[in-house]
């Protein structure tokens, strides 16, 4: 199909039960066309055929009582207000008041009290608004997906649940260094009751359930002593049938990098020793300290596993529920360098337990990391790419806003009127989404990758 083209749609004389009503009549219902396809960003198509005109009296309305069945509820957190944090509050309101973090880092705390309070700041400042921004992506890819809507159409509604409660602060951490690690989790009982209140039957979490670190660096490894560059040469001999080994040792001058000087092993391990001497030191310039997010699925193998496991057993709670949940975002900590989620591992073991369920999507973001393109997190089942997609609705590269386009598709695509009830068809539903993507990576590593011109609805 060319850009702009709107196919035609199609008008079927097959008779349909009132137990079992097409998904074309279904969406008439809803005042949906009966055929669309998103189209890219700036263009918009002609319809050249009217939506099919059911004959009088048997036009499909959604009675009141189940037209919030078919919304998308996002579970997220709304209002910094929302979050609490128990006997740590009144830590915070007595020591920190909210500033940027960019405020914040000006601060370097003088005790654990002082620690938390910044830390429990940073957090707010960070996810206090997070699900309002999710919100917001939703409703500019609603309006993308009804470009061509015909007129009085709608599209999605879209409900709000509060996961503010859920969230528990387990403690204060130290590395190595000293920076201080704030550890909070997100209750899996607490969401799966909040799932219980909300009507929709797509539920997008965007928020990881499980153990999160939240890190303030302040402190770093600074050399004590001048690096002096230093380096071996190896060779292998064999002499009267027996193999020999020899390494010449040798540092480098300073004012002349192509001049080395022959060492002994016990001088070149001693200058290798001061090189890496070194001590912990405040890092002095606050611009340079950092308040590291680190993701759920980041952490370790065994707490990506714990916090996976969190959320299955949510979606398995609730097979009626189609669950589109965020796969990670990478964060480069200082000190540390570029950690990326990864699932894979602990994705194969639930599969292997047989515990993974067949109502979860996990969505990842194909972003853009130094001039390339990648998986900004590993064993998605889709990826959304930031070029030329999620960027059109934000300027983050983040799996929580993917996951509002995906869930979005869902609802489009999965919601079916059975038995004069609103349902979701689970493998259909993956189905249909994961032939709008391309096929990346191997029968071993899968990779999808959502490809806008196959964003397209068939109704019938």
């Amino acid at each position: 199909m060319e850009d702009g083209e709107v196919p035609k749609q199609t008008v079927s004389t097959e008779s349909e039960s009132q137990d079992k009503i097409s998904r074309r009549r279904f969406l008439k219902g809803l005042g949906i066309a009966a055929v669309r396809s998103v189209l890219p960003a700036g263009q918009k198509g002609e319809n050249q055929n009217s939506p099919r005109v059911e004959p009088e009296g048997q036009e499909l309305l959604i009675p009141p009582e189940e037209q919030d069945k078919y919304s998308v509820a996002i579970l997220d957190i709304f209002d910094s207000k929302d979050i609490r944090f128990g006997r740590y509050e009144s830590i915070e309101e007595r020591t920190v008041e909210p500033k940027s973090l960019e405020e914040l880092k000006e601060i370097v705390p003088e005790s654990e009290d002082k620690e938390a309070s910044i830390l429990l700041s940073a957090l707010r400042l960070r996810y206090g608004d997070h699900g309002r921004m999710v919100r917001e992506v939703h409703e500019k890819t609603d309006d993308v997906l009804n470009k061509n809507f015909v007129e009085g159409s709608r599209g999605i509604d879209v409900r709000e649940k509060s996961i503010g409660s859920a969230v528990r602060v387990d403690g204060l951490e130290h590395d190595e260094l000293g920076n201080p690690t704030l550890v909070i989790s997100v209750s899996p009982e607490a969401v799966s009751k909040a799932v219980d209140e909300v009507p929709g039957k797509i539920i997008n979490l965007s928020f990881e359930l499980g153990r999160i670190l939240t890190k303030y660096v302040l402190n770093e490894d600074r050399k004590v002593n001048e690096m002096m560059d230093i380096g071996t040469v190896s060779c292998r001999y064999v002499r009267d049938g027996v193999e020999h080994k020899s390494t010449n040792y040798f540092v480098y001058s300073k004012d002349n990098p192509n001049e080395k000087t022959s060492i002994s092993e016990e001088e070149y391990k001693e200058i290798q020793a001061r090189n890496d001497e070194s001590e912990t030191v405040l890092i002095e310039n606050p611009e340079e300290r950092q308040f590291a997010f680190i993701d759920a699925y980041a952490v370790d193998e065994e707490t990506t596993y714990d916090n996976l496991k969190s959320l299955v057993e949510v979606a398995g709670e609730h097979p009626d529920k189609l669950f589109v949940a965020a796969g990670g975002n990478p964060e480069y900590i200082k000190n540390q360098g570029l950690v990326v989620p990864d699932l894979t591992s602990a994705r194969q073991r639930l599969e292997q337990q047989g515990l993974w369920p067949n109502n979860l999507i996990m969505v990842g973001v194909w972003g853009v990391e130094s001039g390339y393109q990648l998986a900004f997190s590993k064993g998605c089942d889709i990826y959304v790419p930031y070029l030329g997609m999620l960027d059109e609705f934000t300027s983050v590269q983040a799996s929580s806003y993917a996951t509002a386009l995906v869930s979005n598709l869902a609802a489009e695509t999965g919601l079916t009127w059975e038995n004069k009830r609103v349902a979701v068809d689970m493998e259909g539903t993956k189905d249909r989404l994961f032939e709008m993507c391309d096929e990346l990576g191997s029968d071993d590593n899968p990779r999808r990758l959502l490809n806008r011109e196959k964003i397209r609805f068939g109704v019938g």
